[in-house]
């Protein structure tokens, strides 16, 4: 875990590990840069802290060595971007949606070692704190915050053909979705948690289907729950994703779990 907001609205410096099976915290580091609202993801042993506020949006890339010890600013996205998601499949990580302080970033970029980053695609409708996953082909970015000011979310459920680089808005949620986290477990794409309507932390776990684009109801999470860091760990059936933190009526310092039954 990485980055994120502690009491009193600071930016966290802090980095732990911790140990699926138990729970229990294995490591205890710190980052170059405190920040919030960034994006994580992973390139062969390394992973890097990408982006996110500290006071203003930072474009700074953070790598953090597999065997521990403080993190380093190794790389700089093309623009600063806080409330911007990411994803990693097969070796490719895309970083979608954020806001650079003034304008919301509606370029998609890809990148293969987290330090060097080209634009693969851009965004019919530019978001910020989207849900975002790879499957069947496509990067799929769910929600969002549409504006500057993050005060008005989106139900729109926009593809992006990773072939060609064409995107269109595909589907759209019943209600309106923001700060929710998308992960893929045996194949299949969920989007866990969120604000619904932009007001209110749900409990709500939908499904993706990636032929039409369309989401329907898959279950419920242990509790409400919107903004929060998720990854997951196994492969195939065995497969399990961990929600870590987040925020509902307070700040959650709880990990709940999503595995298919």
């Amino acid at each position: 875990m990485a980055s994120g907001l502690e009491d009193g609205d600071v930016s966290a410096s802090t980095v732990m590990r911790l140990r699926a099976s138990t729970g229990r915290r294995t490591g205890r580091w710190a980052l170059s840069e405190g920040v919030h609202d960034a994006a994580g993801i992973v390139s062969g042993t390394t992973d890097f802290v990408v982006g996110g506020g500290a006071g203003a949006a930072t474009g700074s890339v953070q790598g953090l060595p597999a065997t521990g010890g403080a993190a380093h600013v190794v790389g700089s996205l093309p623009q600063p971007r806080s409330d911007l998601s990411a994803v990693t499949a097969a070796g490719t990580s895309y970083i979608v949606g954020g806001f650079s302080g003034t304008t919301m970033a509606r370029a998609v970029l890809l990148t293969r070692d987290g330090r060097t980053f080209h634009t693969v695609a851009r965004l019919p409708i530019p978001v910020r704190y989207a849900a975002v996953a790879v499957a069947a082909g496509a990067l799929w970015v769910i929600g969002g915050r549409t504006d500057p000011g993050g005060s008005t979310t989106t139900d729109a459920v926009q593809r992006i053909d990773l072939r060609t680089g064409r995107a269109a808005v595909v589907s759209h949620l019943a209600a309106s979705l923001s700060d929710a986290s998308a992960v893929t477990l045996n194949g299949t794409v969920f989007i866990c948690g969120g604000d619904r309507s932009g007001v209110t932390a749900t409990d709500q776990v939908l499904r993706l289907d990636t032929a039409t684009g369309r989401v329907k109801h898959a279950g419920r999470l242990a509790y409400p729950v919107a903004d929060f860091g998720a990854a997951v760990l196994g492969s195939g059936p065995s497969a399990v994703a961990y929600l870590v933190g987040g925020e509902n009526s307070t700040r959650e310092a709880r990990v709940q779990t999503l595995r298919i039954a």
